[in-house]
């Protein structure tokens, strides 16, 4: 009979169990554990909450007498059980893995002590105790037989409780970094992909490129390997905008073979993957463009800015036309509660020189440069951005752009005041009959940056740009 609520309510959930295996014949195999200790455990437990008493030789609370009794299974322990369960368990079957090891709670707490004591290699002090009512009907002992398990399953505790707790405590006294996310990339492998391992590796925040590629592999393939790579976050940073022989995004513009690479790697692949990461449960992350926007009448030089909750006004090109949808999608995901943080960049810029895709790479070379503002993406700054936004699982759409648009122009003429005096471009102003063109034809914007600056703050671009430019001076 159980003794207290928890109790019942542990048998309950047995009876459900049972129940449901024999109605619908399930096939089901149960595992009984109790007090299981070990490295990384949750910090509200009593054995990681005792050890950082033990480390300031605090007063140990104590509920009742401490004399209750309680069987310590070390948690390497209880992983093997549960594989030999897995493996060898007879269906309908119920297994109790346990020790026959006992400590009461006062005494655990005086073990915890002396090794905490032993490993800071400190003058062992007896610990202090401070009695608190305890709680109704605590049971004063929970012990198990394991002999069924060890006939059936071969399997019994190995691991005894000092050395149990000599790696516990030693595992809580070393220095451990806090991670919060662990990521797969995918299209790792391109420009603004590189940059972000850069960022992420900088950072010290786990990754991994993901193998499969989406419209290449089945969908089938795609999802098994994410479901194995053990993430908790997921970045799409696929894209075309280049091929053989062609380095633009004209690219894509022809007949039906170009519709289908600029459908599968502009959208497809962004969608299918915002699809699997919710069925799946990791946050999304969708580096997108904002070449789906142009100057127009409500949206002049130096006038009002496109927002997040604008759609795409640009059509110019095949690139921009399936990108604008594919936007589209991510904001209806977003409107439906998807965890997806859809973000938009533009032109994006970094440091390295070495990259010909880099922005700045290219427009150092140029004679010519258009001399009207536009929003940059300075990448380190934005991913940085990014990266805390992904920490707190934020979501929705993001113009992910440095404040205060700056011309191409300016920007290289900034690089010439503090890094190479020898470049000189000749600026093409926007009353020429060129510029006007270039604004008729190309995605030349203003993206606005109000919502970025309260989520996650970033230089103003030319203020990026200097700062930059002088670390590149510098180095």
């Amino acid at each position: 009979m159980p003794g207290n609520p928890y109790a019942a309510t542990k048998i309950a959930g047995e009876a459900y169990v049972r129940a449901y295996q024999k109605q619908y014949n399930l096939p089901i195999v149960t595992a009984r554990m109790n007090n299981i200790y070990g490295p990384n455990q949750w910090d509200v437990k009593v054995v990681p909450r005792f050890i950082e008493i033990a480390k300031v030789r605090g007063e140990y609370t104590i509920q009742g007498t401490g004399k209750q009794l309680r069987s310590w299974l070390f948690v390497d322990d209880a992983s093997a059980g549960l594989k030999a369960v897995t493996e060898k368990g007879k269906l309908n079957e119920i297994y109790n893995l346990g020790t026959y090891y006992e400590k009461n709670v006062a005494d655990l707490a005086k073990t915890i002590q002396e090794e905490v004591d032993r490993q800071l290699d400190r003058p062992h002090q007896p610990p202090r105790y401070k009695s608190i009512p305890d709680r109704p009907y605590n049971d004063l002992r929970y012990l198990i037989s394991i002999e069924k398990a060890k006939e059936d399953l071969g399997w019994e505790p190995t691991t005894s409780f000092d050395e149990g707790m000599r790696i516990t405590v030693a595992s809580a006294l070393k220095e451990h970094k806090h991670v919060k996310m662990h990521v797969a990339i995918y299209g790792g492998k391109g420009y603004v992909g590189q940059e972000l391992q850069h960022v992420l590796r900088a950072r010290e925040i786990p990754y991994v490129l993901a193998t499969k590629k989406v419209g290449f592999d089945s969908d089938e393939e795609v999802e098994r390997e994410l479901a194995l790579l053990g993430v908790t976050h997921v970045i799409c940073v696929t894209g075309r905008t280049h091929g053989p022989g062609c380095n633009t995004i004209e690219y894509l513009e022809g007949g039906p073979d170009k519709v289908f690479i600029n459908v599968r790697d502009n959208m497809y692949s962004a969608t299918i993957l915002a699809h699997m990461c919710r069925k799946i449960g990791l946050h999304y992350t969708y580096i997108g463009t904002g070449y789906m926007f142009a100057y127009d009448k409500q949206h002049s030089i130096g006038g009002a800015e496109f927002k997040e909750e604008d759609e795409p006004t640009f059509f110019g090109s095949a690139y921009s036309v399936v990108k604008g949808f594919t936007d589209r999608q991510m904001n209806y995901f977003n409107q439906n509660g998807w965890e997806n943080l859809n973000v938009r960049i533009t032109l994006p810029l970094s440091l390295d020189l070495d990259q010909p895709r880099n922005l700045l790479s290219k427009i150092i070379k140029y004679k010519e440069l258009f001399d009207i503002p536009v929003s940059l993406t300075i990448l380190p700054d934005c991913m940085n951005a990014m990266c805390n936004l992904m920490e707190q699982r934020t979501g929705g759409t993001l113009n992910l752009v440095n404040p205060e648009p700056i011309s191409l122009y300016e920007v290289v003429k900034i690089y010439k005041e503090i890094v190479d005096e020898t470049v000189n471009p000749t600026p093409i102003g926007v009353e020429t009959e060129r510029a006007q063109q270039l604004l008729a034809t190309k995605g030349n914007c203003a993206l606005d940056t109000e919502k970025l600056q309260k989520l996650a703050p970033v230089l103003s671009a030319k203020d990026s740009l200097v700062k930059h430019f002088n670390e590149m001076k510098a180095n």
